[in-house]
C-alpha cells in the first residue's frame, strides 16, 4: 500500500487491487472548513493514467481522530 502526501495537508492511500496495477482502491483524507473529510475511491488507471474513478464512500467529522477512524473503517470495508 502506498501513501501519498498531498500539498494541502492531506494524504492518500492506494491499495493496488490487481497484478497490472490498473485498478486501485484509494483513500483520500484532507482538512476542510468544517474539520476533516475523506473519500474512498475506485480508480481505473491503466498505464498509470487515470481513465475513470468513482467515489464509493465519503464522510467528514470535525474531530480529526474520529474522521481518521471513520476513513479507516470505510477503506477496510471496501477492500
Amino acid at each position: 500500500m502506498a501513501t501519498i502526501e498531498a500539498t494541502h495537508g492531506g494524504f492518500g492511500l492506494i491499495d493496488k487491487a490487481d497484478g497490472t496495477n490498473a485498478h486501485q482502491l484509494q483513500l483520500w483524507f484532507s482538512r476542510v472548513a468544517t474539520g476533516f473529510a475523506f473519500e474512498v475511491r475506485n480508480a481505473y488507471m491503466p498505464g498509470g493514467k487515470l481513465v475513470k474513478s468513482c467515489v464509493l464512500e465519503s464522510g467528514s467529522n470535525a474531530d480529526e481522530t474520529e474522521a481518521r477512524r471513520l476513513a479507516a473503517e470505510s477503506f477496510s470495508r471496501s477492500k
